[in-house]
């Protein structure tokens, strides 16, 4: 019977755009009112509400690395325990094909309307699953959770997370986890550099001058250093302060907001090229000049866990990999070593702003087992999926009703490689995350033109890349005129949408 439905709901979407698209690329687009019709039509023939004794198929895609590899056998080992009828296929997609990879299939499925080979569920970010939406790869979950009467996403997900799942007024992705900017450090480094702990408060941010000492004092102690790291064999001279992603979207924006910046004014127009962005980015680059940090920052936290900087901006996501010691010729972190704090400010303390986002699963547009589909995604955000998710250690749930429960697993980790963390400070992650967390929706909703707002974000944060990059010895002008182009960059890219 399940196939069934399954086909009934592949043949009548693909039927529907046939004519429009000859299930390839969409040249007549539905209207919302339509779309709604069409699927509400489609839910007549799905199961909202299994029970265990469910018998069916799961499909779900995701990216074949240790770490989503981990959640995902976590999250559906306890989806198995719930229903253990349904028969779960497992599509683990190398991560440098991942993104590419799937639009292709998905043409190939909609053109000869076959889609036995395409997932039921996958794996997504905001910042991916615009352009899969364009292609009509996703499916608007919101009209799902409308007519599931035991289910509300409003009354289980952060707020801002469910904001960040949401292109328009539809819901195209269920966020899986909550992950907020801390500030990790190690502890070995901090006493090597002369530098104590209790300087780095576990109850609130660092101020602006305090955080700027810090990394002052820090890179002192190791400057002129003799001798070498027995972990790297690196000489101690070597360490700065800080690992960052200063381009990274997540820490860009944040801190550009922290100094009172801005890309979109409230009335949509651009607002890029301020003084208070120019600030911002001339902070961090004299924070390079005098050897505090990088340029670029690392890819995956690489001079942090080769214990190159004493200090890391970084998400709960990546808390394995940091003490992860089994990989040659990356030392890591002792668990006992590693301390975290809340992000510190990096501007004004009025403009306090943590970065925050999400990554999480999506509904296939033409999933085969839609039934299946939904009972994952409610799964996945209910206590016990949550729970198993948050047992791998890389996560804080986004069910916001689990953020400060005591009992909660991400609070409590057992696992053998969690035993040895010492006065490991979980409150940093979600530290003011009602009142001061930010994601890139802050100015993306400002922008009219929906498609535009991904590509807006990658202009703000090439602009940042090309301030880091400038030159000593001309960076304050460089950083004025990157942020002059940048606005008329932006402007362009928006009416260029537009038309």
């Amino acid at each position: 019977m399940k196939k069934i439905i399954g086909l009934i709901l592949s043949a009548v979407m693909c039927l529907t755009m046939l004519f429009a698209a000859g299930c390839g690329l969409i040249e007549k687009e539905t209207t919302d009112d339509e779309e709604k019709a069409e699927i509400m039509k489609l839910l007549e023939d799905v199961d909202l509400n299994i029970d265990s004794s469910y018998q069916g198929t799961l499909k779900i895609l995701y990216q074949n690395i240790p770490s989503e590899t981990k959640v995902i056998n976590a999250l559906l080992d306890a989806f198995s325990k719930e229903y253990p009828n349904i028969k779960i296929v497992r599509q683990p997609t190398v991560e440098s094909n991942y993104l590419s990879l799937l639009p292709t299939q998905h043409n190939t499925a909609y053109r000869t309307k076959d889609f036995s080979a395409m997932p039921d569920v996958l794996w997504t970010t905001n910042e991916v699953f615009a352009g899969w939406i364009e292609k009509d790869m996703l499916m608007p979950v919101n009209y799902f959770d409308e007519k599931d009467t035991n289910f509300s996403a409003q009354d289980t997900f952060v707020e801002t997370m469910l904001q960040d799942s949401t292109l328009g007024t539809k819901l195209y992705m269920f966020p899986r986890d909550y992950d907020q900017i801390v500030m990790y450090y190690n502890r070995k480094l901090l006493k090597l550099a002369g530098v104590s702990e209790d300087r780095i408060p576990a109850d609130r941010a660092l101020t602006h001058d305090e955080f700027d000492k810090l990394l002052r004092d820090i890179r002192a102690g190791f400057e002129g250093m003799e001798g070498k790291n027995p972990e790297n064999n690196r000489d101690y001279a070597q360490v700065r302060s800080l690992d960052a992603i200063w381009a990274w979207g997540s820490l860009c924006w944040p801190t550009l907001k922290s100094f009172g910046g801005s890309v979109i004014a409230e009335d949509g127009s651009v607002k890029f090229n301020t003084e208070e962005n120019i600030a911002a980015a001339t902070y961090l680059r004299e924070l390079v000049k005098d050897e505090l940090t990088f340029g670029s920052g690392s890819t995956k936290h690489a001079n942090f866990i080769n214990q190159l900087t004493a200090l890391c901006f970084e998400t709960r996501a990546v808390l394995t990999d940091l003490i992860d010691r089994t990989v040659d010729g990356v030392p890591g972190i002792l668990p006992e070593d590693l301390g975290v704090a809340p992000m510190p400010n990096l501007g004004k303390e009025e403009n306090y702003a943590i970065g925050a986002g999400c990554s999480g699963y999506s509904m296939y547009r033409y999933a085969e087992n839609p039934t299946e589909a939904w009972a994952f995604l409610k799964f996945m955000a209910s206590e016990k999926g949550q729970n198993a998710f948050c047992s791998t250690g890389n996560g804080i749930p986004s069910n916001k009703n689990m953020l400060f429960a005591e009992n909660a697993v991400w609070r409590n980790l057992t696992g053998e490689e969690f035993k040895d963390l010492k006065n490991f400070n979980h409150d940093a992650f979600v530290y003011k995350w009602d009142t001061a967390a930010c994601t890139l929706q802050d100015f993306k909703l400002r922008i009219d033109v929906i498609a535009a707002r991904e590509p807006v974000s990658k202009k703000m944060t090439e602009v940042m890349e090309n301030c880091l990059r400038s030159k000593d010895s001309t960076y304050k002008e460089d950083i004025k005129t990157a942020f002059k182009r940048g606005e008329a960059n932006i402007y362009n890219t928006i009416e260029g949408y537009r038309t």
